[in-house]
């Protein structure tokens, strides 16, 4: 995709960059960093690009990240859904059998080799035995808090994540116990839920009715802002043509989204002053219309597409907004 939009980018660049995120990063977490690793991912990129355009799944344009990326490389996926079908469709015409509702229990360990699994199935327990090897990719630990509290502070183990609720840390768990080591396990990244394609249209404002840092900035950013918030709580603001043009990302929120005829109504339903919030989207609106671009106050640099501010209208276009 970088070739279609003539971006010039290398495994080299691409290694710096991530070497920079790392050092970083070091500050927040405890880091074991496997550079040889992060060489592979980034050379076999271009063929998982293949892959998922071969199988269906679209991207529409690029999201700049200046604070992460030296060169363009976050895209805007058109449907999540379609990397299920995408990987559904090449397990098939390889004759890969996929099992729902199997719950990882134990790994089974015979002659010093692991043979197999014990699951946990809608039919009881059962076990899988391996013909060849037993390759534990189970996603994250995201989805089970109590894993979480061993290694987040108690005021994170329980926030919105990322991801399945199945990501629970059985594969980390079952590694262990038969020797496995477990790296990285601080860097759960606190997260603040909302998808990019949404964000672009939408402003931030805490409980005084302020924004208070680059909605689109990096994500350890925006929750180091929310954090030092009053009540450690915020908003995203945005109109109704926001709402009906992206209302299957709106739906995936947390929380459900509200909506009031007017700013100053909408202003009292999250206990937000009236003249604050409506004095910030009108700053917002003025800087959206001048084109300037980074905003001056925050440094963000992903705007609307289009260039529209937040309008709305009491004869029938509503602000809205989610907690």
């Amino acid at each position: 995709m970088q070739e279609e939009h003539g971006i010039e980018d290398s495994v080299e660049q691409f290694m710096r960059d991530a070497e920079a995120e790392v050092a970083m990063q070091r500050e927040r977490y405890g880091i074991v960093w496997d550079a040889g690793l992060t060489r592979r991912f980034v050379e076999g990129s271009g063929d998982t690009y293949r892959f998922l355009r071969s199988n269906g799944v679209a991207f529409n344009r690029f999201i700049e990240r200046p604070k992460q990326h030296t060169a363009h490389r976050m895209v805007d996926l058109d449907d999540t859904f379609s990397l299920q079908k995408a990987f559904l469709s090449a397990f098939e015409e390889r004759g890969i059998e996929v099992r729902y509702g199997h719950r990882g229990r134990r790994l089974i360990v015979d002659a010093g080799r692991v043979t197999g699994m014990e699951v946990e199935t809608p039919a009881g327990p059962s076990h899988i035995a391996a013909r060849a090897a037993v390759v534990l990719a189970t996603g994250g630990y995201q989805a089970g808090p109590e894993l979480r509290r061993r290694y987040q502070p108690e005021h994170l183990a329980a926030t919105p994540y990322l991801g399945v609720p199945t990501c629970r840390g059985e594969g980390h768990l079952m590694g262990q116990a038969v020797g496995g080591d477990l790296i990285n396990m601080t860097m759960v990244q606190p997260l603040v839920i909302v998808g990019s394609a949404l964000v672009e249209d939408s402003i931030a404002v805490n409980v005084e009715g302020c924004r208070f840092h680059d909605e689109a900035g990096p994500y350890d950013d925006r929750v180091a802002a929310l954090l030092e918030q009053p009540d450690r709580s915020a908003f995203y603001v945005f109109d109704d043509i926001t709402a009906t043009n992206k209302r299957h990302l709106v739906d995936q929120m947390p929380r459900a989204a509200v909506s009031a005829p007017t700013l100053a109504e909408l202003a009292s339903l999250i206990g937000a002053p009236a003249d604050a919030l409506e004095a910030t989207v009108r700053e917002w609106n003025a800087l959206v219309d001048s084109g300037a671009t980074p905003d001056p106050a925050f440094g963000r640099v992903v705007m609307p597409v289009d260039r529209r501010g937040t309008t709305w209208d009491p004869s029938g276009r509503r602000p809205w907004c989610w907690e």
